[in-house]
């Protein structure tokens, strides 16, 4: 605040001193008001070092080649394995039953038959009826009642016979022994194949390499002028 004010004293000292620049408005006053000039900026492009000169190593890597050699992968070995049982099958034929005569016989045969049957016959009776509030007899005729009844009939009289059975034969196969069990020996041959391995044919090596620095143009504001203060002529009502 003070230093806003001794610019103001600064600027009516000055607007006095230069009395025949200003010229007086109505009724021979000049208004004036006090401005702050704001800041004065100016943008300037410099070259900046973004990453420093370094030395770099670049891998190459290890060289490997491919051979092939013979390998023993089982030796030679002798196995003992067990020999199951071996069974065959053999047929034969046997009598089962001999030649005989049976005496058969057959028992009589029925068959039930169905028949309608009157059970009590058709009728006329003479009744004592009430009708309209007389009593008065009434002749009834009932019809005859029937019924449905099986009974057992002989279809077929009973009978015997002689009859003749020859001999029965029948092929019965039978389980033998065809080769009994044990323990054989057997060679196994030895299983040799081949196989590829790889070999170092040259190590891996660091070959160093120069990374040049890495600059990069970039823009700044920089301060020209710092903020000022002065008057402005201003126009108030009819008083200047």
């Amino acid at each position: 605040m003070k230093r806003f004010t001794a610019g103001l004293t600064a600027a009516a000292t000055l607007l006095i001193a230069c009395g025949p620049a200003f010229s007086a408005g109505r009724n021979g006053v000049a208004c004036y008001e006090p401005v702050r000039t704001g800041p004065v900026y100016k943008t300037i492009t410099e070259k900046v070092l973004v990453r420093p000169e370094t030395v770099a190593y670049d891998i190459v890597p290890a060289q490997y080649g491919t051979r092939a050699r013979q390998v023993v992968m089982q030796p030679q070995r002798t196995e003992l394995y067990d020999v199951q049982a071996v069974f065959g099958t053999q047929q034969r034929e046997v009598v089962l039953a001999p030649s005989r005569t049976v005496r058969r016989h057959a028992a009589p045969r029925y068959a039930e038959v169905a028949e309608t049957v009157e059970v009590s016959p058709a009728r006329v009776v003479w009744e004592w009826r009430i009708i309209d509030g007389k009593r008065v007899k009434c002749r009834v005729e009932y019809p005859a009642r029937y019924e449905q009844r099986t009974r057992k009939v002989l279809v077929e009289a009973g009978r015997s016979w002689t009859e003749y059975q020859p001999e029965q034969r029948a092929t019965v196969t039978s389980q033998v022994l065809v080769q009994a069990p044990g323990t054989r020996a057997q060679t196994v041959l030895p299983q040799i194949d081949w196989v590829e391995e790889r070999y170092l044919v040259r190590p891996e090596v660091r070959v160093p390499r120069l990374v040049p620095a890495v600059y990069e143009t970039r823009s700044r504001r920089v301060l020209v002028k710092a903020h000022g203060e002065g008057l402005r002529r201003v126009h108030v009502g009819k008083t200047c």
